[in-house]
């Protein structure tokens, strides 16, 4: 009989976690203005019974929620620089979180810091440089909680108010509990007291998306016309009738199982992508294999199944599919390429067909899109509570300025082999001649250069000097890193700004970032708003305009009589850096790339300039990047991004309609954050490698023109909004990781390891960017990289 085998890196013993919610008073109501006022007043309201019971249950549930996730920083507490730690995580919402409780759990002692005040990622809006029009006291009355004690007289100032600016729909909900299971989990449930709602409700046929496409549906010559498409938890066969019914688009066949296409093209379509995107588990589960700095030219993911369609897709454009695939029905084209591309301004030309394949089976599962109930600060202390009790930490407010590294020196090279290794390979190089090898201990780390060991990274450095560390790395010889950096802040922040300018200068960065780009930064506008969602007839639909969708207009060639396809969406402004390259050949040049970023960053102005001005960047240099970032190729004619109403792309959504637990929380109030692209005014594009933008200083009056004009499309298209507006902030710019072109995906550096011993990468810039369901499986990725599990 086999024994069975432990886990590597296990302990022997878990340790057992109570929910969340299970907290003392003490620790319920610390931090309240009248501490002892605010427990008597709770003991008072207990009283016996089950009803009481679940009545203080929810009660603590909801003081719980009223509070920021995490501690804030305090400079003057040097415990972060003496206590000892396994793990440092950077980064802030739930998926950061997650990840640092699946390693907690296995006896990591894990730190997070968040650059946010709340590590939930949501932000409170500030009463003092919001533009408040309306009081918020009179709405507290209409809450269950005025008989609750509260932290502060009034719930409904506005910085009790918590915004969710992230995106936390939930597509594939049965798939995301079984992974957020082994962290959430506690000893009276396995959800740890979080539940999930859905989206809308049985009389929309719970709708989740709303999408607004120019010139869909309609036979106007006016571009900007559109009529909106609702995308609901009905399924493929449900939107394949609407197109038949709207578009014009053939009928599905008479099988309700859906098995049946008819003549239907889009629920071909449709059952095309599902087929496609059943190999993306086994795709992204391949990049925890190979060796993260190998010389190799061939790429991790080539080394796995070459017959997977999901990988092969990664370097295709999404618009040669859908020409090929849909090549009658332009308003079918441009639906496919909305459903597949709606959280961000990118075209289909410039899509990878892999992340359009898994947003179409995100946006038409038949379990719709899901909310976690209480928002994602019920998730993020759910998290947190595990992390602490397993003795780990989350700091918030954390101003990071760099990582920090450390050399081998020429003994601990010896050691490894790899000082004997570059010896050998120079004395191969000068003919055999040992003395002419010239080789020093001092020589060592500077000859092994990219091919060889990277300096081990060993904590983090605050703006005010103060250095986080973590455990020295054991001599052990296990797969798992006993110490570990992870950064789920995404690459470019990672590499072009916490890197240290010499460190990159000298070892390099992650094979073939330099061929990857920047997603243009976004601004997010807060909202609050008088009224429910009742009555404001609002549903939890997140509303899209795509001018990347733009109807098609395809041309009939008098000579041949052959179709030529029109382009589906309109050109960026900012004009792409590979506009004039096939997608193709960007990909290929992506796998190809030997090499890592052949510029730095110009650490004052947080652009790239060339290596050899490191810190500074020339004029002409400086020209030149601006000059390729606002200019057309085709036309030489010079342009600004600028947001217009109604023309522009914008996401609305209404986070407070999504979580039925609000109403009871916070009474008739709503929130709404309004998602734009950042204007010209806000951040510059500098056309090197990588492609990045660079934030610039503003004045107020840009921030109030764009507030204005955002405010004005929002209630014209919500005019049940009109007079309701309490108060407004604006946020930004933000980073928002890669854009999700084919390069993205071919790169052998994008996977969890990175060439620097100790330093791994988590969050979405690992799989798909703009979804929950991405960022928790990039979490889940890290969390098993620096394990050492490869399956």
């Amino acid at each position: 009989r086999r024994r069975k085998k432990r886990m590597a890196g296990v302990p022997r013993k878990l340790v057992v976690c109570d929910p969340y919610y299970a907290r003392s008073d003490d620790e319920v109501y610390n931090g309240s203005d009248d501490n002892g006022k605010a427990k008597g007043k709770a003991e008072s309201d207990h009283g016996n019974g089950e009803d009481d019971d679940e009545e203080a249950e929810t009660r603590k549930k909801y003081l719980i929620l009223e509070r920021p996730v995490g501690t804030k920083f305090n400079a003057a507490d040097l415990s972060l620089r003496d206590e000892r730690h396994d793990v440092i995580l950077l980064g802030s919402g739930p998926d950061v979180l997650y990840t640092a409780a699946l390693l907690a759990r296995v006896g990591r002692k894990v730190l997070v810091l968040s650059p946010r005040e709340d590590a939930s990622g949501c932000v409170s809006m500030s009463s003092t440089s919001s533009n408040t029009y309306k009081s918020m006291e009179n709405q507290r009355k209409q809450s269950k909680l005025q008989q609750y004690p509260l932290s502060s007289p009034s719930l409904f100032s506005t910085d009790k108010i918590p915004f969710d600016i992230d995106i936390n729909n939930i597509s594939h909900l049965s798939k995301q509990q079984a992974l957020l299971t082994p962290a959430l989990v506690t000893n009276s449930d396995t959800q740890g007291g979080i539940r999930f709602a859905r989206i809308g409700s049985h009389l929309d046929s719970y709708s989740h998306s709303i999408l607004s496409v120019p010139g869909l549906g309609t036979d106007s010559t006016n571009p900007h016309h559109a009529i909106p498409v609702v995308i609901t938890s009905a399924g493929p066969r449900s939107l394949a009738e609407y197109a038949a019914n709207h578009l014009g688009d053939g009928y599905p066949g008479q099988d309700l199982d859906g098995n049946d296409d008819g003549n239907s093209t889009s629920l071909g379509y449709l059952h095309a992508c599902r087929q496609i995107n059943a190999g993306s588990g086994e795709h992204y589960l391949s990049k925890l294999f190979g060796n993260a700095d190998s010389s190799s030219s061939t790429s991790y993911a080539d080394s796995s199944n070459n017959n997977n369609a999901y990988q092969q897709a990664t370097i295709r454009p999404t618009s040669a599919f859908l020409n090929k695939c849909l090549p009658l029905n332009t308003h079918v084209r441009s639906l496919m390429a909305a459903l597949g591309m709606a959280n961000e301004n990118l075209s289909p030309d410039q899509t990878s067909m892999a992340a359009h394949v898994s947003n179409i089976c995100a946006m038409t599962s038949e379990e719709g899109m899901a909310y976690p109930v209480g928002g994602p600060r019920a998730l993020s202390h759910a998290l947190v509570s595990v992390i602490e009790q397993c003795g780990g930490r989350v700091v918030t407010g954390v101003p990071l300025q760099e990582l920090l590294f450390e050399e081998k020196t020429g003994k601990e090279l010896e050691k490894s082999g790899m000082k004997t290794k570059l010896k050998m390979a120079n004395k191969k190089k000068s003919g055999g001649d040992e003395g002419n090898t010239g080789t020093t201990d001092s020589d060592i780390p500077q000859q092994l250069g990219e091919n060889g060991p990277k300096p081990r990274c060993r904590g983090v450095r605050l703006e005010n000097g103060l250095e986080i560390t973590v455990t020295a790395e054991s001599d052990n010889s296990s797969s798992s890193s006993s110490s570990a950096v992870i950064s789920m802040l995404g690459f470019i922040p990672t590499f072009l700004h916490l890197f240290p300018s010499e460190i990159r200068t000298t070892h390099g960065v992650p094979r073939g970032l330099a061929a990857v780009s920047e997603r243009r930064p976004v601004m997010k506008i807060l909202v609050g708003i008088e009224g429910s969602k009742e009555e404001l007839n609002l549903t939890g639909a997140d509303w899209y305009r795509l001018p990347n969708a733009t109807l098609p207009r395809d041309e009939l060639d008098p000579l041949t009589g052959q179709v030529k396809f029109g382009i589906i969406g309109v050109s960026s402004n900012d004009g792409n850096a590979n506009e004039d390259r096939d997608a193709e050949d960007v990909a290929a040049a992506a796998v190809g790339e030997a090499s890592g970023l052949s510029s730095t960053l110009d650490e004052s102005t947080g652009s790239v300039g060339n290596t050899g001005n490191r810190g500074k960047r020339s004029k002409s240099s400086t020209a030149s990047s601006t000059t390729t970032a606002t200019t057309n190729s085709t036309s030489g004619k010079t342009h600004r991004t600028k947001f217009t109403s109604g023309v522009s792309w914008m996401k609305v959504s209404f986070p407070s309609a999504k979580d039925p637990s609000w109403f009871d929380r916070h009474g008739s109030i709503t929130t709404c954050v309004v998602t734009i692209e950042a204007d010209d005014d806000f951040v510059r594009m500098f056309d090197t490698q990588p492609k990045i933008y660079s934030i610039i200083k503003s004045g107020a009056g840009d921030m109030e023109r764009l507030r204005e004009r955002v405010l004005k499309d929002l209630v014209d298209n919500f005019p049940q909004l009109d007079g309701k507006i309490l108060c407004t902030q604006v946020q930004g710019p933000l980073r928002s990781g890669l854009t999700h072109d084919p390069a993205r995906f071919a790169i052998k550096g994008n996977r969890p390891q990175t060439p620097y011993p100790n330093l791994f990468i988590g969050g979405s810039d690992l799989t798909i960017g703009d979804s929950f369901s991405g960022s928790i499986v990039g979490g889940w990725m890290a969390a098993n990289a620096v394990m050492g599990y490869s399956f």
